[in-house]
């Protein structure tokens, strides 16, 4: 494990939580029992926005505990008033990798090609008649879909994972740097990471995690649901994250929301202090985040429970509006990987720009150095990574 620390302002954000819900439970929908996990894209060929989302369906059967859920879909013209189709996009489906759930979709738009990944699971047992290419597990995988962006519900599903897990994990985040793509994802209680010269197959993950529970106070008992994001220079990636703390029963007492800078996909840079924490009965739950190159802007896009314990969807921004097409879609430029001396001078540079203090250089420890306000421990793990990738 590899972690560094930053100091609690270094790149929090000053978010605007936008007052009103973008959808909320609807009677007699398919977001009658709620509606979470958005991911949301501009499609500059249709005009629109579009954001997929989870729902539970009016299914029940013990084979799946945690019920059927399904991935629907949403249109905006201008970002704040949406409208969700009657029909599902994704479903469970008998004998799939989906029996049972397809949820915590991802979208990441690439040369006119829509990529959206999801948690999928399947019944508790599901190989009492024959045995399936993913397995046997309850967890099955990160499922895949893809279509064009002139008609983003005319596309498939491929029939097997793109990415078999066969344990409890969730909320993958999907972008493409250059001809790799990355996948961060939570494979409980800590966050993974995954490699790929292909959005649907040949995805090979990363068994020691880039971020553990416990290693920042705002991280306690579990660190989940990263959203990614391309930066523009030489610290490459930036994830927006999750953390939880329990109680004795394993119940949520209290989370936060804060931001990690990754320079090589690995080196995980986190702030001290969440960019907000809540407690239990109002914490945002799912999230996805696009960011503006241009000005360096943010939205966010969440689920919170409301009084009756659906999920509803709202949105936090950094500005507003944004042009949408000046929006990052999580397909970036290539960049090669940095020695750590200059990610060191790269932190520093950012510690300006946010007007922070970076006078302390010193070496704070024999396992690390500091930077400014940034401290960097177990140097060697990088170098092993690049020399291993």
């Amino acid at each position: 494990m590899f972690l560094a620390l930053l100091t609690a302002t270094a790149l929090a954000a000053d978010f605007t939580v936008h007052d009103g819900w973008m959808l909320e439970a609807e009677p007699g929908t398919l977001t009658e029992n709620g509606v979470g996990a958005p991911t949301v894209f501009w499609n500059k060929r249709q005009g629109e926005w579009m954001m997929f989302f989870e729902a539970r369906l009016n299914r029940e059967s013990e084979a799946c505990p945690r019920g059927f859920w399904a991935i629907g879909v949403a249109r905006s013209i201008d970002g704040l008033t949406w409208t969700a189709d009657e029909e599902p996009l994704i479903k469970p489906e008998p004998d799939t990798y989906f029996s049972c759930v397809a949820a915590h979709p991802n979208v990441v738009v690439d040369k006119n090609t829509v990529h959206l990944f999801f948690k999928a699971e399947q019944e508790k047992a599901a190989c009492h008649s024959q045995q399936h290419p993913w397995g046997c597990e309850e967890y099955t995988g990160v499922g895949y879909y893809s279509a064009s962006t002139a008609d983003p519900l005319g596309g498939a599903i491929r029939k097997q994972p793109a990415l078999i897990t066969g344990a409890n994990f969730g909320y993958p985040a999907v972008t493409k740097a250059g001809d790799d793509w990355w996948m961060f994802l939570s494979k409980v209680p800590a966050l993974h990471v995954a490699r790929s010269s292909s959005p649907d197959t040949g995805w090979v993950l990363d068994n020691d995690p880039i971020i553990s529970p416990g290693e920042i106070e705002w991280t306690d008992d579990r660190v989940f649901n990263p959203a990614v994001a391309c930066r523009d220079d030489d610290l490459r990636f930036q994830l927006w994250v999750g953390g939880k703390s329990l109680n004795a029963e394993g119940n949520l007492v209290e989370s936060g929301f804060g931001d990690v800078i990754l320079p090589d996909g690995h080196r995980a840079y986190v702030g001290l202090e969440p960019t907000y924490t809540w407690p239990a009965t109002e914490a945002w739950r799912h999230w996805d985040v696009l960011r503006s190159p241009a000005t360096n802007d943010w939205i966010v896009w969440f689920s919170e429970r409301d009084e009756n314990g659906r999920n509803r969807i709202g949105m936090a921004y950094t500005r507003w509006p944004i042009l949408p097409d000046n929006l990052q879609l999580r397909s970036c430029g290539k960049r090669d990987l940095v020695p750590v001396s200059q990610t060191d001078a790269q932190l520093m540079h950012l510690d300006e720009d946010m007007g922070l203090n970076a006078e302390g250089t010193a070496a704070g420890c024999s396992t690390g150095s500091r930077s400014g306000s940034w401290l960097l421990v177990g140097l060697l793990l990088p170098f092993l990574r690049r020399r291993r990738d």
